[in-house]
């Protein structure tokens, strides 16, 4: 994650939910077929793996990325997740600005309350479509 750290006002005192919306799929699309694969989730709270922070979403932006993901096209196959299911989900968002809440190990030079600001790669475990 590329971040430019700045402190900002953070609830990080305050304890995680245990479950959050996102926005995501639970199956691959059919090519062109947007609307049916995107869904409202209730997912548990993620917790950071070492290396990670956790952020609390203050914006998400849409990139072509998570377009082509969505939508099922050749790039969209060739970048996106070769496995979606109900049980492993995929949360789209490939852009974020917010806050860190919380840190994993071995996290250098960043700490809850740093904003951050990400473009990240969409294939990943990031998605940023998320409280």
């Amino acid at each position: 994650m590329t971040c430019l750290p700045n402190r900002i006002a953070a609830d990080t005192d305050l304890p995680l939910p245990k479950r959050m919306r996102a926005i995501g799929m639970t199956r691959l699309p059919k090519v062109g077929g947007v609307g049916p694969a995107i869904e409202l989730l209730d997912l548990p709270t993620p917790r950071p793996k070492p290396g990670e922070v956790l952020v609390r979403v203050e914006a998400s932006a849409m990139h072509i990325d998570d377009i082509h993901i969505a939508q099922g096209t050749a790039l969209g196959r060739f970048l996106g997740p070769k496995r979606v299911t109900a049980a492993y989900p995929h949360v789209l968002g490939s852009t974020v600005a917010g806050a860190v809440i919380q840190v994993g190990a071995d996290v250098e030079g960043l700490t809850p309350g740093d904003a951050v600001l990400s473009v990240h790669n969409a294939t990943g475990d990031c998605g940023s479509w998320a409280e």
